[in-house]
C-alpha cells in the first residue's frame, strides 16, 4: 500500500509544467521520500537515507542527511521555479528546479555533472 502511493505521488509529478510555485508552501520541514535516477525511482527507506530539510521564513535553512548537517540561506527565482540554496560553511551554492510544490508534496530535480536526481518529499512529521 505504502509503495502504490508514492507510486501516485511519483506519477502525478511528471505531468509538471512550468506552473506558478506557491513558495509559502516550503516553509516547513520535509524529508526525503524517493529519489529518482536515470527514470529508476527508489524509495528512500530502501536504501537507508534519511535526508530533510527545513526551509524557514526567515530565507535560513538546515539540510540533514545520514552524515553531515548544512546550514544556508536560500532563494527563489519565481520566473524559472529554481531555487538557490547557500551553504554557508562551505560557500557552496546548489540549484534545484522545482517541479512540484504543494502543502503536502515537494519534488525537485538536482543536476549533478552527467545525472539528473529527481528528489520526491514530503512533510516530516513527529
Amino acid at each position: 500500500m505504502n509503495k502504490f502511493i508514492i507510486f501516485l505521488l511519483l506519477v502525478s509529478t511528471f505531468g509538471y509544467s512550468q506552473e506558478k510555485i506557491e513558495i509559502n508552501n516550503i516553509c516547513k520541514e520535509w524529508k526525503l521520500i524517493a529519489l529518482e535516477k536515470n527514470g529508476n525511482i527508489k524509495l528512500a527507506e530502501e536504501f537507508d537515507k534519511k535526508e530533510s530539510i527545513i526551509f524557514y521564513k526567515n530565507k535560513k535553512f538546515k539540510m540533514n542527511d545520514s552524515e553531515d548537517t548544512f546550514n544556508g540561506i536560500w532563494k527563489f527565482d519565481s520566473n524559472t521555479n529554481i531555487i538557490e540554496l547557500t551553504l554557508v560553511e562551505l560557500n557552496h551554492k546548489i540549484y534545484l528546479k522545482i517541479i512540484n510544490l504543494s502543502t503536502d508534496k515537494f519534488s525537485y530535480i538536482y543536476n549533478e555533472e552527467d545525472k539528473k536526481l529527481i528528489f520526491h518529499l514530503i512533510p516530516k512529521t513527529i
